[in-house]
């Protein structure tokens, strides 16, 4: 899939880089990924209103939501994050986007909302069963190839960390790998490291949620 870009961005901060070349790239350093998104979701969407209900927010109250919410695979790319408030991020919680503007349109009647949250679950459960993550088929594809430049550490350093671990036990529950693996033009892994340290530690062979930024290249 390519990243939603604009005409022109270059960004400079602690250490990363990233920039707009010749081509329509992203051209970025490997680390820093969030942070770069983050910078380009604000250059191109603002970041003084909120695009749930419309109000003004300043920077205390400012924050970026992932309409697809991480919870269920959805990564930090301008495709999927928008500027809100704190108080439409909060009670938006892990819906995605259109969860949320159905569940605002139903909020004030108890019986509706509780309804709406039981085939939310069932349907999530359904989802994670069969492909793993919850989010638009056309930007990712289900692989069993894990040969991708991916940087490397220590087994301790991140079997214990909490991000593992719920990949682990999500694993256990669904036999799916509920995370994927985001790799750029140039298949340099630039986000979802732990779940493809899971599969290989495990030995799977299971088709893993895979997504490629085809217009972006890692340095």
């Amino acid at each position: 899939m390519n990243i939603s870009l604009p005409k022109k961005f270059r960004f400079q901060e602690d250490g990363f880089e990233a920039y707009i070349d010749s081509n329509n790239n992203l051209v970025m350093t490997r680390t820093g990924f969030e942070k770069i998104m983050y910078a380009l979701t604000y250059a191109m969407k603002g970041d003084k209103v909120c695009h749930y209900c419309g109000n003004p927010f300043g920077d205390f109250d400012r924050s970026l939501d992932h309409q697809y919410p991480r919870d269920f695979g959805g990564i930090s790319i301008p495709n999927n994050l928008v500027p809100c408030c704190r108080d439409c991020n909060e009670r938006k919680s892990n819906m995605n986007a259109q969860e949320f503007y159905e569940y605002e349109l139903i909020k004030s009647d108890p019986i509706k909302v509780e309804q709406f949250m039981e085939d939310l679950y069932r349907k999530r459960d359904e989802f994670r069963k069969t492909f793993g993550v919850i989010l638009p088929f056309e930007w990712y594809s289900l692989k069993s190839d894990y040969n991708v430049l991916a940087p490397i550490t220590s087994q301790d350093a991140y079997k214990s960390n909490k991000q593992y671990t719920r990949i682990s036990d999500l694993y256990e529950t669904y036999h799916r790998i509920c995370r994927p693996v985001v790799v750029t033009k140039n298949d340099v892994v630039v986000d979802g490291f732990l779940a493809l340290m899971f599969a290989k530690n495990n030995g799977q062979k299971d088709e893993i949620p895979f997504i490629r930024l085809d217009n972006v290249i890692a340095i």
